[in-house]
């Protein structure tokens, strides 16, 4: 038995639309699967990052810190709130940790991440930024030099100098009143 072609070609558009729903419906459940895998895998590397760090002599100061960070976008205010895995604290110093797992993310050369911590360099005002790759068990200690003030001493050893010159000349100038 033979179909018209008019049914071929109605049901070969109605097997092609189920076709490419399927595939859309098996991509969106593939990707709410691996969102959800990645955050399970987050949430483990977080909880053993908390054990690590205090092994390591680290104090929890906050978990999940967060800060509001102001901005403006043509002219009209914004914000928005950033989040960081741990604040902790060593020796008196103040550390901000973003705890990372997987095949890229640790890694402070991929630029999502490279661009996470120095968003949190900015929002927390902290210089002091560690990187930690929970799956190696590596700390990675990140530095942005660029955000070091540049000149920020050249006023002061200027004042000094200036400070300097000024004694230098009081001196000779009450010397040379003796003198006479």
């Amino acid at each position: 038995m033979t179909l018209p072609p008019k049914a071929v070609a109605a049901v070969s558009i109605v097997l092609l639309a189920l076709a490419v729903w399927l595939g859309a419906w098996a991509a969106s459940r593939w990707r709410r699967l691996r969102a959800a895998w990645r955050m399970a895998l987050g949430r483990g590397a977080e909880k053993a990052a908390e054990a690590w760090l205090k092994r390591e002599g680290f104090a929890i100061v906050e978990a999940q810190a967060r800060r509001r960070v102001e901005f403006t976008v043509d002219g009209a205010p914004e914000s928005a709130e950033v989040f960081a895995d741990y604040i902790v604290e060593k020796e008196g110093v103040e550390y901000l940790v973003e705890v990372k797992a997987g095949e890229t993310a640790p890694d402070p050369a991929y630029p999502p991440t490279r661009r996470q911590m120095l968003e949190y360099a900015l929002a927390f005002g902290n210089r002091n930024l560690i990187l930690l790759d929970m799956e190696a068990e590596e700390m990675h200690r990140i530095e942005f030099p660029s955000l070091e003030p540049r000149g920020a001493s050249l006023p002061w050893r200027w004042l000094a100098g200036a400070f300097a010159a000024g004694l230098a000349s009081g001196l000779w100038l009450f010397l040379r009143f003796l003198r006479k």
